[in-house]
C-alpha cells in the first residue's frame, strides 16, 4: 500500500511539474516577442581623439580610422570596437 501510495504520490508532482514548466516557456516566449518589437536608439560615446571620421555602418555609427588605418566605431562609454576586414568601409 505505501509502494502504490508513493507511486501515486511521484507521479501527481511530475505531472504538475510539467505543467508549471510548460507555462514558463510560454511566458518566455511572450516576453521575447514584445522586446524585439521595441526601436532601439543608437547613442555613441565622445570621440576624444584626433582620429578622422569616415561615414556610418549599418547601424548608424560613425566609423572613424585610427592612426595604424584600423577602423572603429564608439560605444555609449567611448570604448573603441574595431570592426572586422569584412565590415570596413571602403575609403577613396
Amino acid at each position: 500500500m505505501k509502494k502504490l501510495f508513493a507511486l501515486a504520490l511521484s507521479g501527481v508532482i511530475l505531472l504538475s511539474a510539467n505543467t508549471f514548466a510548460q507555462k514558463t516557456d510560454s511566458l518566455k516566449k511572450e516576453t521575447k516577442t514584445k522586446t524585439t518589437t521595441a526601436t532601439k536608439t543608437v547613442t555613441e560615446g565622445v570621440n576624444k581623439s584626433t582620429d578622422k571620421a569616415i561615414g556610418k555602418d549599418a547601424q548608424g555609427r560613425t566609423v572613424y580610422v585610427g592612426p595604424k588605418g584600423g577602423q572603429y566605431t564608439l560605444s555609449e562609454s567611448g570604448k573603441k570596437s574595431y570592426l572586422k576586414t569584412a565590415d570596413k568601409i571602403k575609403v577613396n
